[in-house]
C-alpha cells in the first residue's frame, strides 16, 4: 500500500475525521512558522544586499549568512517535515528521504554555529573594541563562515547517505537491522534516522552543546561588561548637570539596560528552542528501545520548537540592530523621516556625550576604550 493510500485508509477509520481536523490545524500552524521563517530571513538578506551601510560591519555579514541557513531550513526542511507529519508517512522515496534528513542536519547545524560565531564577534567587539577591526577582518569572517558550512556538510550528507550513522531501526517490538543503502527507510513509508551512540555524541556536541557553552561564556562576559558600564553611566548621570546632557545619559542608560535584556533573551530563546531536541537526540541511542515508545506527536513538537528558532532569529538579531530596523522600514515602504532623524540623533547624542565626559573622568586611552564600548553596547 502506497503512502497516500495508507493515509487515506487511516482517515476512513473511526475517529479519522477528528484526526484529519487535528492534522489540518497542525499543518496550518507549521505553515505559518515556515512563512514567517522564510519572509523574516529574506528581509535580513535583502537589507544587507541593498544597503551599502550594512556592508561595513562584520556582524551584519554574519547575520546575512545566518539568515541564509535559516531560509534553507524554511525551504528545504520545514515543508517536507510538515508533509510527513500530516500524512503520517513519507511519500517521496528513499533518496529524497536521505536528502531531507541531510538538509535538516546541515541547515540546523549551520544555523546554530552561526549563532556561536555572532556571540564570539560581539565578545571581541565589547572586550577589545580598540583592536576589533584589526582582529576581525572580513576575510577572516568569510573563512569562519566557510568553516561552519564545511562542518555542517561533513556532519550531514556523508554520514546519512553512507549509512555510517545507523544503529538499528525498531518499529514496535520488531528490530530491523540497518543497512547503508536503506538506513533511513527500512520500513516503507517511514523516514526516520536512528543514529549510533558515537555519531549521536559527536554530532550533538558539535551542533549544540559546545556552541551553547561558548555562547553562554561569551554572553556572561559581555553582560558583566555592560553592567559595569551601566554603573559608570549612572555615576555620570548623578554628576551631570540638569539639561540635555542629563537627558542623553538617561537615554544611554535605557539603551544599555535594553542591551542586557536582549542578551538574556537571545540566549534564553536559543536554549529553550534547541535543548529539548538535543536532549532527546543524545539520550535515545542509550535507551533499550531507542525511544521507539515516544509518541510521534511529541517528537514532532520537540523538533518544530527547534525549527522555530530560525524564525525567531531575524526578530532577535535583526530588529534589535538600529540599522536593520531602518532597512526593514525602507524595504517595507513605511519609513518616515521622523523615524530616521530619531534613530540618528539618538546615536549621535549618546556618542557626543561620551566624547565630552569620558576624557575628563579617565585617561585618554581608557576614555577611548569606554567610548567604543558604549557604541558597541548601544548597538545591540
Amino acid at each position: 500500500m502506497s503512502c497516500l493510500n495508507q493515509s487515506w485508509h487511516s482517515m476512513q477509520q473511526p475517529g479519522g475525521s477528528t484526526q484529519l481536523a487535528l492534522g489540518a490545524v497542525t499543518c496550518a500552524v507549521m505553515s505559518l512558522i515556515t512563512l514567517e521563517t522564510v519572509a523574516g530571513n529574506l528581509l535580513v538578506i535583502a537589507s544587507v544586499m541593498k544597503f551599502r551601510r550594512l556592508h561595513s560591519r562584520n556582524c551584519f555579514l554574519l547575520l546575512a549568512s545566518l539568515a541564509s541557513a535559516d531560509v534553507a531550513i524554511g525551504l528545504l526542511v520545514m515543508p517536507y517535515s510538515a508533509l510527513y507529519s500530516f500524512l503520517g508517512c513519507w511519500p517521496l522515496g528513499d533518496f529524497y528521504c536521505k536528502f531531507f534528513l541531510s538538509a535538516d542536519i546541515m541547515c540546523c547545524t549551520s544555523s546554530i554555529l552561526h549563532l556561536c560565531l555572532i556571540s564570539l564577534d560581539r565578545y571581541i567587539a565589547v572586550t577589545s573594541p580598540l583592536h576589533y577591526k584589526s582582529a576581525v577582518r572580513p576575510r577572516r569572517i568569510w573563512a569562519a563562515v566557510a568553516f561552519v558550512w564545511s562542518i555542517s556538510i561533513g556532519l550531514s550528507f556523508g554520514p546519512v547517505f553512507s549509512g555510517t550513522f545507523s544503529f538499528e531501526q525498531r518499529i514496535g517490538s520488531a528490530a530491523v537491522p540497518s543497512a547503508a543503502e536503506n538506513a533511513t527507510a527500512n520500513v516503507p513509508g517511514q523516514c526516520q534516522m536512528s543514529v549510533n551512540r558515537i555519531y549521536a555524541v559527536v554530532s550533538a556536541l558539535t551542533s549544540f552543546f559546545l556552541p551553547l557553552l561558548v555562547m553562554t561564556a561569551a554572553y556572561i562576559r559581555v553582560h558583566r561588561i555592560a553592567a559595569d558600564h551601566s554603573q559608570v553611566t549612572r555615576q555620570r548621570k548623578a554628576a551631570a548637570s540638569a539639561g540635555t546632557a542629563s537627558a542623553a545619559v538617561s537615554r544611554q542608560i535605557n539603551s544599555e539596560s535594553k542591551a542586557t535584556k536582549t542578551l538574556g533573551l537571545i540566549l534564553g530563546c536559543f536554549y529553550a528552542c534547541w535543548f529539548p531536541f538535543f536532549l532527546m537526540y543524545i539520550a535515545c541511542p542509550f535507551t533499550l528501545d531507542n525511544c521507539s515508545g515516544l509518541p510521534a506527536w511529541a517528537v514532532t513538537l520537540i523538533t518544530w520548537i527547534g525549527y522555530a528558532n530560525s524564525g525567531i532569529n531575524p526578530l532577535l538579531y535583526g530588529s534589535n540592530q538600529r540599522e536593520f530596523r531602518l532597512a526593514y522600514l525602507r524595504l517595507l515602504g513605511c519609513r518616515r523621516e521622523s523615524d530616521l532623524r530619531y534613530l540618528r540623533s539618538d546615536r549621535r547624542t549618546a556618542l557626543s556625550l561620551y566624547r565630552r565626559t569620558a576624557a575628563g573622568l579617565r585617561p585618554t586611552g581608557t576614555a577611548d576604550l569606554q567610548l567604543r564600548r558604549a557604541a558597541v553596547i548601544a548597538a545591540w
